[in-house]
């Protein structure tokens, strides 16, 4: 009697493996013209982060401007009250710069991609020889 009692016992304690690797799959396709209402924290989370369209006019009246552009007026106000410091050694580049520009015969601009240091100190070098500076 106990022999038949462990050996039923083993059976129920055994796990018929091929039942785990059946998968169920639903015979009906997934509603995508009418689907389910979401979870009620994500309906929220939806109705806060979805935009606004506004009729014509109407924007105006609910406008309220970004930080950013509160803090760029901000920064222009700052700009416009504050009196620009004269700077002698600033002058003084200014001054040198503009005499360099006006006795110049040739005014250039050199645009150059992304090169290796040593092609930039060649081509540094032959424009020196010519009497021109970078």
């Amino acid at each position: 009697m106990e022999n038949v009692a462990v050996s039923t016992f083993k059976g129920l304690l055994q796990i018929n493996r091929g039942a785990l690797r059946i998968t169920v799959r639903n015979s009906s396709r997934v509603n995508v013209q009418k689907p389910r209402p979401p979870h009620y924290n994500r309906a929220k989370i939806e109705h806060l982060t979805r935009p606004k369209y506004f009729e014509r006019g109407e924007r105006d009246a609910w406008f309220i401007p970004s930080v950013s552009q509160c803090i760029k007026e901000k920064e222009e106000e700052l700009k416009r009250s504050r009196k620009e410091e004269d700077n002698p050694y600033e002058r003084l580049l200014a001054k040198d710069l503009r005499n360099w520009f006006l006795n110049s015969k040739l005014i250039a601009f050199f645009h150059c991609n992304p090169i290796r240091f040593d092609d930039r100190f060649e081509a540094e070098v032959k424009l020196r020889k010519e009497g021109m500076y970078l």
